[in-house]
């Protein structure tokens, strides 16, 4: 299973300095893509963009949108959308065990679709480790996803990775239910987070 790590192009306040120091430092350390994750009504940088800087400096990297090169959402018409106009399916950052109903049902829709093989399969999972791990996930989550009201901005901070133990955690029961590569995004643009994760999952 490849592993990904997110570029914090939406993390308020991260600036274009920042987001090239963090592609720069995944790259060396061995991260299979760079991801990013937007919305159109919100203060972020465009992923084009923030991938078209990031590609100037990097050398192996991947880059991927979270639903641009492959369908994000776990609606029935999502996976039918997935099968006919993409080359795989997202999951939500809602966690691995609700990515493995979600890959079936993919599958399922692929094979209805009359497709070759099986689609690739990708999950967003928020992350945030170090000192400051509770408060980052706080402040960014809840203010990201305050749109969807504060029952679910509180489920998605509790279910952010705030330790290396869940990060390992995570990444065996993504694998296990054979997701393709992880996108584990992040709470802050310190690139410091990137050593923290590329020590967790072992890279």
């Amino acid at each position: 299973m490849d592993i990904a790590i997110g570029l914090p192009n939406a993390v308020s306040g991260a600036t274009g300095t920042q987001l090239v120091e963090w592609a720069r430092h995944a790259d060396a350390r061995g991260f299979s893509s760079l991801g990013t994750i937007d919305r159109i009504v919100y203060d972020n940088y465009e992923p084009l963009v923030a991938l078209a800087a990031a590609a100037a400096v990097t050398e192996r990297i991947g880059l991927c949108t979270s639903v641009l090169l492959i369908v994000g959402g776990h609606a029935d018409a999502s996976f039918a959308r997935a099968a006919r106009f993409a080359d795989g399916w997202i999951a939500a950052g809602s966690g691995p065990e609700q990515f493995a109903e979600g890959a079936d049902k993919a599958k399922a829709a692929w094979s209805e679709a009359g497709r070759d093989g099986e689609p690739r399969t990708a999950a967003l999972a928020y992350f945030s480790l170090g000192d400051r791990a509770e408060e980052d996930a706080r402040a960014y989550l809840t203010d990201y996803y305050a749109w969807l009201g504060e029952e679910i901005a509180e489920f998605l901070v509790a279910g952010a990775a705030k330790d290396a133990e869940t990060v390992k955690r995570y990444v065996a029961t993504y694998e296990e239910a054979g997701c393709d590569e992880p996108i584990l995004c992040p709470s802050s643009a310190d690139s410091e987070q990137v050593d923290l994760l590329a020590d967790a999952v072992g890279l």
